[in-house]
């Protein structure tokens, strides 16, 4: 890509602790970038495992290596100081478990400079599980104010303006692990952000990631409290929403897990932070054939209909977005 000048640099944080199983191809996807006016800096938050070893293998002048003792600030200090750091007039990061499609800083930083107006990009991506099997693919949500209360809009595959972190400031180290997402909603509050729906990056799911050790439905509920801190939301929306996680997580541990117990002590929980549920005519028949004699059969359905649905959206993404497949090194 031409015009390459300083004013167009862009810089790629990547944090990373003990995770030399997954760090070579993080790394490498991002060296091989068919854009080249980057830096890249990389944020050691004290590994003790190969980690430091795999990075003195690498000879880029682009590599900057910085360390936060003991993991200190955890990921959101990894982060805060590879922004204090960041030379470039763009800043995006990833994690050691992630890496990115070639085109992904090009294609990212070009709608950023075909549209001034645009302070912040993000983009669809492909979730993978650890031996880099494609099992999902995510397509981000639009940037509307109410979708932010109940998911991290943005995601992982993001590209910003260096002014959005001079106006907004550095991450609130005690939301971890949901730092991210009050952060976020200040930036849209303040400017115009734009998804792309592209699949630029590779998102790995496995035991020892934040999701794979806390649990999806639990970050749910950790990022509601922390909009709840930031006065974001009232501690009515709180109970409601809560509510709803309870709801959708016995959906899923009925129908995915076959766990009745579980499906029960969710159902009861959400039902009594969110009488509203109860207006659900489809839950409430769940309900009543978890109790119903034949209630193996028709989880056993709805779980093949999951299934089906499933594969079918993955099949279709991966067919229009990519027709000859993932590209995975």
């Amino acid at each position: 890509m031409g015009n390459q000048s300083d004013s167009s640099k862009v810089s790629i944080i990547l944090t990373t602790l003990n995770s030399a199983r997954y760090l070579r191809r993080s790394l490498e996807s991002c060296l091989a970038q068919s854009y080249s006016n980057f830096e890249l800096i990389v944020v050691d938050g004290g590994s003790t495992d190969g980690t430091l070893a795999i990075l003195e293998t690498y000879h880029d002048s682009r590599i900057r290596v910085i360390h936060q003792p003991d993991n200190s600030g955890k990921l959101p200090g990894a982060i805060n100081l590879g922004m204090a750091q960041a030379r470039g007039e763009f800043i995006t990061w990833t994690q050691d478990d992630s890496w990115y499609e070639p085109e992904a800083i090009e294609t990212m930083l070009a709608e950023l400079q075909r549209e001034p107006g645009i302070a912040l990009v993000y983009t669809d991506l492909w979730i993978v599980d650890e031996h880099a099997e494609v099992i999902q693919y995510h397509a981000v949500s639009p940037p509307e104010p109410e979708q932010f209360l109940v998911e991290d809009v943005v995601g992982q595959c993001f590209l910003f303006r260096r002014k959005v972190y001079e106006q907004v400031g550095p991450q609130d180290t005690q939301y971890f692990p949901v730092h991210e997402v009050p952060w976020r909603i200040k930036i849209a509050r303040q400017f115009t952000i734009r998804p792309l729906h592209a699949a630029l990056m590779y998102y790995t799911l496995h035991s020892e990631s934040l999701t794979g050790r806390i649990g999806g439905w639990e970050l749910q509920r950790m990022m509601t409290r922390s909009l709840l801190s930031e006065k974001i939301i009232t501690q009515s929306y709180l109970r409601r929403r809560l509510g709803e996680i309870d709801i959708d997580e016995s959906y899923e541990a009925l129908v995915v897990h076959g766990d009745y117990r579980r499906f029960w002590r969710l159902a009861v929980s959400g039902l009594a932070h969110n009488a509203r549920q109860v207006r659900n005519l489809g839950y409430l028949k769940l309900l009543l054939a978890s109790l119903l004699p034949g209630r193996t059969r028709y989880r056993d359905k709805l779980y093949q209909d999951w299934q089906a649905k499933q594969q079918a959206t993955l099949t279709e993404k991966t067919e229009r977005l990519l027709p000859e497949g993932p590209h995975i090194p």
